[in-house]
């Protein structure tokens, strides 16, 4: 590879940025042939540089089949705890803030762009196949390859539901989506254990991973300003909120969860009913927009 100087810059009349005041232009080098570079999706184009290239596309693609199979042996095994099911997982150009969906009938999506994570970019897909067939070989994963592992498991949940609501104000599913978050990144090393693996960034997770970052850490802030108990009662109280009951409910029944896990001992009726009010308040200001 060849090196351009600032001399050979000036001579070629090359313009490079800053062009102005506070300029946040910036500039990349360009291939012609693209193998071993990995551009960033996008759903413009322009002449040359296509929006979604064919070979990453298709790369995506066989990656999204063989996860398929790997989550069709998973339902056969533990469909029973996931009444929605498995129907398909596809490849697709989602909003840009979104890593994967569900329609909460068993069809999955995993967005086609690339994200960051950890100072490593990574495509969803890919990535996640890549931790298949490490657990296959009896390989260790990457925090990334754990993080996207959790995400598909978040969107399990999803199917995991009892009732599937998508008819919500977007209040009410800042709720449902945080809680069921926070559960997912809880027990995904349940889902890396039966797919032959162990987790060993269950604690990094838990602190960080790729969806809900702000939300999840309010609700941690606010789980240790109440002191409140997480153990194995408690948890699976927190769990049935998003499994048991509908997702419209979910701010009411956190409150509730909050305010029985919190009790201090020797409380009279009086300062119970401040807490309450309090950890009411608390609990509102969690989905406040930023």
């Amino acid at each position: 590879s060849g090196e351009i100087s600032d001399e050979d810059i000036k001579r070629l009349g090359i313009k490079l940025p800053p062009y102005h005041f506070r300029c946040r232009t910036t500039h990349v080098a360009y291939f012609s042939n693209p193998k071993g570079i990995v551009p960033k999706l996008s759903s413009t184009s322009s002449e040359g540089r296509p929006s979604s290239p064919n070979w990453i596309v298709s790369e995506q693609n066989e990656a999204i089949d063989n996860i398929s199979n790997v989550m069709k042996g998973y339902m056969e095994k533990y469909g029973k705890e996931t009444p929605r099911g498995f129907r398909s997982i596809r490849n697709k150009l989602l909003k840009e803030s979104v890593l994967m969906d569900t329609n909460g009938s068993g069809v999955y999506s995993v967005s086609q762009r690339q994200f960051e994570f950890k100072n490593h970019r990574i495509f969803l897909a890919e990535t996640l196949n890549k931790a298949i067939l490490k657990i296959q070989k009896g390989e260790a994963l990457s925090i990334q390859e754990e993080a996207v592992t959790q995400t598909l498991w978040h969107e399990i949940y999803h199917n995991k539901a009892k009732v599937y609501d998508s008819n919500l104000t977007k209040r009410q599913r800042l709720y449902m989506e945080m809680v069921n978050e926070f559960v997912s990144r809880k027990t995904y090393p349940t889902f890396i254990h039966r797919l032959g693996g162990t987790a060993i960034y269950s604690k990094e997770i838990m602190q960080e991973s790729l969806g809900y970052q702000y939300y999840i850490v309010r609700f941690q802030t606010f789980i240790k300003e109440f002191n409140i108990n997480l153990d194995d009662d408690s948890f699976k109280e927190l769990e049935n909120i998003i499994l048991k009951h509908g997702y419209n409910k979910v701010e009411t029944n956190l409150k509730n969860w909050a305010v029985k896990n919190s009790a201090v001992k020797g409380e009279n009726k009086k300062e119970q009913a401040k807490r309450e009010v309090i950890i009411t308040r608390k609990i509102a200001e969690i989905v406040e927009t930023l």
